[in-house]
């Protein structure tokens, strides 16, 4: 699961690495 969740927060990053990088970055500290 924990790999599903990377890709996802790496595709987010990848999109929107402008204004999504503090949700990315939140979500990547939480795991």
């Amino acid at each position: 699961m924990v790999n599903t969740v990377s890709g996802l927060v790496m595709q987010h990053y990848n999109i929107d690495s402008n204004g999504k990088t503090e949700l990315s970055l939140k979500m990547h500290t939480l795991e």
